[in-house]
């Protein structure tokens, strides 16, 4: 039944703990609309649990905001190197102000091998949210893709002001081995957003390609003032790091990222697509700035560093590009 009361479910309170979660919810009898959990008191926190094999989504958090996602495997086994996927995404939210993940590595969640994407923001309820410290889309250890099936983190239909990272290592997360992009921003309205500090297409060393199967960073379909950066590593994904695409996607902002380099700053490359295009018409985006906390390093990529394609009004200003 949904969650209609806040509650704290702590699968860590179990004997036998010793870290990673061991409790586990099974989805495979519950029927074919069931997701794992379903939320919309607001308020609660959810934290140590396998959650799996539901036809739905892993998580929901719908209604009232505020709840905390913590610790859990979503779409993996218990030991967080097998998918077991849920069919739509592992966590669905159209709520604000919720907390995925956190700082320290007990916060962690571990989202991959999902029918849909890892972490999907939609609608204008989804506001405020923050994703912090998890690892989408590869293992347990950050290290070999369980990718979810089409994006890792996903803001659509008006999700604004969710911020994706930060730039302390602790709320790093590490968005690879995806079917589609690591991280996708699109739609009109979808504004106001921040993806900062990630590891997009590398295994949590940072010198190791695990690559998401289209790009790292998708802005698109409209989506508008919208922020990449600082303190992103975009490498090792398939086909190009940064998209910014489309009539009406502007005003968006790519700043103080590394594109195309592992972690000790040596080339690693997005394999067969430019460092960052701009293409379909997409007006007014920024790519780097006047101060050395703007500027993006972007080098060692299959192709150009930076493809302009049809866009018009775009600055591209203070970057090292080579």
């Amino acid at each position: 039944p949904v969650i209609i009361d806040p509650v704290i479910i702590d699968g860590t309170t179990q004997p036998g703990f010793a870290g990673s979660p061991i409790i586990e919810l099974d989805g495979t009898n519950a029927g074919p609309l069931a997701s794992g959990l379903s939320i919309t008191a607001g308020g609660s926190t959810v934290r140590g649990l396998v959650v799996n094999r539901f036809r739905g989504s892993g998580i929901i958090l719908s209604g009232a905001g505020g709840n905390v996602v913590k610790g859990n495997y979503i779409g993996t086994d218990a030991s967080g190197n097998t998918a077991l996927a849920n069919g739509l995404e592992g966590v669905f939210i159209s709520a604000s102000g919720n907390l995925i993940g956190g700082t320290t590595v007990g916060d962690r969640n571990v989202i991959s091998g999902n029918g849909r994407s890892g972490v999907n923001l939609e609608g204008s309820g989804a506001t405020k949210n923050r994703v912090y410290g998890n690892f989408i889309g590869t293992n347990a250890t950050g290290t070999a893709a369980l990718g979810n099936i089409h994006f890792g983190v996903r803001m659509v239909v008006g999700a604004s002001d969710n911020v994706i990272g930060g730039t302390q290592a602790g709320a790093r997360n590490v968005i690879s081995g995806n079917g589609l992009a690591g991280v996708q921003i699109a739609t009109s309205g979808t504004t106001g957003n921040l993806v900062q500090g990630n590891r997009i297409g590398v295994a949590v060393d940072g010198n190791t390609a695990v690559p998401n199967g289209l790009g790292g960073v998708d802005i698109g379909a409209g989506a508008q003032g919208n922020t990449v950066g600082p303190g992103n590593l975009i490498s090792g994904n398939k086909y190009g790091g940064v998209v910014m695409a489309g009539s009406g996607t502007d005003g968006n902002r790519v700043i103080g990222n590394s594109v195309g380099l592992k972690a000790d700053g040596t080339a690693l490359g997005n394999a067969t697509g430019f460092g960052i295009a701009i293409s379909g018409g997409a007006e007014k985006n920024r790519v780097g700035g006047t101060t050395p906390g703007t500027r993006n390093v972007i080098s060692g990529n299959a192709s150009a560093g930076i493809a302009i394609q049809g866009g018009h009004n775009n600055l591209i200003r203070g970057n090292y590009i080579g």
